[in-house]
């Protein structure tokens, strides 16, 4: 999901409190109600209602110095989550052998603007240390936000454009991703992204191969494990 246009009569209140929460658990320490007041550009008194009312359903919590920390209903709302994710019921089963390749294995989806990680898995690290390891990134920066942005329809895709200012040359650099059905982004290492074409709408990366494997090995084995992911969606959901 990435910030698009607003529905005709939105509820201001309901998206005040699901951004609080959101940038709240993004947060590797406590935060204040300045630090999100700041954060977020909003009020402080918005903000310390919010949080109050927050706090009362379970989903922050206050540490002895009065700074808020994520609650249990949110520990809860992730295993429901997990629960319900066909990502996690599926996707993984078809990205285990993408760990043999000694390199960098992603799973991420777009969120305002950005790419939230599902899955961020590193050479040495276990399959929980991956689950949630990284927040958020910039979308334009990532492999994954630039072939998930370049599947959006044209309303969201102008949006963006403008939101973030993104260049022509990015923008046309998208239109070549969305005909060839993957993304590169290389900077210091090469990062290459393909989309599950399912409504989960995710994308999966790999990434610090350089030297071992060639973009065009990359590139098929994306695309045949993410098919793999396709058929098993489809299989899942005609059950």
């Amino acid at each position: 999901m990435i910030r698009s246009k607003r529905p005709a009569q939105p509820i201001q209140g309901l998206i005040d409190g699901l951004e609080v929460l959101q940038t709240l658990t993004v947060l590797d320490k406590p935060a204040s109600v300045k630090d999100i007041s700041e954060m977020l550009n909003m009020e402080k008194t918005k903000v310390n209602r919010l949080l109050r009312t927050l706090s009362f359903l379970g989903y922050t919590y206050q540490d002895s110095q009065r700074r808020y920390i994520p609650g249990a209903a949110v520990h809860v709302l992730a295993a429901h989550s997990l629960h319900a994710s066909k990502v996690f019921q599926i996707a993984f089963k078809y990205i285990e052998p993408l760990l043999e390749l000694d390199c960098v294995v992603a799973i991420g989806v777009l969120w305002n603007n950005h790419v939230s990680y599902l899955y961020h898995w590193s050479p040495g690290m276990s399959t929980m240390e991956a689950i949630g390891k990284m927040a958020v990134y910039p979308l334009e920066k990532s492999s994954i936000g630039q072939i998930l942005l370049a599947h959006r329809d044209e309303v969201d895709l102008d949006y963006v454009v403008k939101d973030l200012k993104l260049s022509k040359e990015y923008t046309d650099q998208l239109k070549i991703d969305k005909e060839n059905g993957y993304s590169v982004i290389k900077n210091e290492k090469t990062s290459i992204a393909v989309r599950v074409n399912t409504a989960d709408d995710i994308a999966i990366a790999l990434s610090d191969f350089d030297g071992n494997h060639t973009n065009e090995e990359v590139v098929e084995l994306l695309k045949k494990t993410t098919l793999q992911i396709q058929s098993a969606f489809q299989a899942a959901s005609g059950r």
